[in-house]
């Protein structure tokens, strides 16, 4: 199970895929004062978040909450995304939401968003992903006949999950 604060990109309205990465081109300040803060709690949210392995995703979040405060309340769209291989029954007693099914390469970069490839719609969501297993099946199945499979792509599932906070 991992934990992450992703970007919501304004002109997608929404949640596209566990590769997007929240950076500092996203911030929005007022002062150097407020860009500082920003800054250390993304250095701070950067090491427990990439390079601790070890910690507990419930940790994480505890820890998150505050910097995730922050960007919310200097107008940063952003989202707290879970995601896991298989389906998250609770978190801690914290409120989640599945927003669908991603399928994604060895390197967790969504297949679904990527818009060099053509899928039918009718199987993805708003988010867009998958609203069930079927469906993710059906289109890796589309994947594996396509250009993908020539790469050896190695496809997988994730349940993606929004935090309630």
């Amino acid at each position: 199970m991992d934990i992450d604060i992703k970007p919501i990109e304004k002109r997608s309205n929404g949640y596209r895929g566990v590769d997007r990465v929240l950076n500092t081109h996203h911030f929005k300040y007022k002062s150097k004062n407020e860009f500082n803060k920003l800054i250390e709690m993304y250095f701070d949210y950067i090491s427990y978040t990439f390079v601790s392995e070890d910690i507990e995703p419930i940790s994480i979040f505890n820890k998150m909450l505050p910097f995730y405060s922050l960007l919310i309340e200097n107008g940063v769209s952003c989202v707290i995304i879970l995601y896991n291989d298989e389906p998250i029954e609770d978190f801690s007693n914290v409120k989640i939401e599945l927003l669908g099914i991603d399928i994604v390469n060895q390197h967790n970069e969504s297949l679904l968003t990527d818009p060099a490839i053509d899928l039918p719609l009718n199987y993805l969501n708003k988010n867009l992903l998958c609203n069930n297993i079927d469906d993710c099946i059906k289109i890796i199945r589309l994947l594996e006949e396509s250009i993908l499979n020539e790469y050896g792509h190695v496809m997988k599932t994730l349940y993606v999950y929004k935090v309630i906070c």
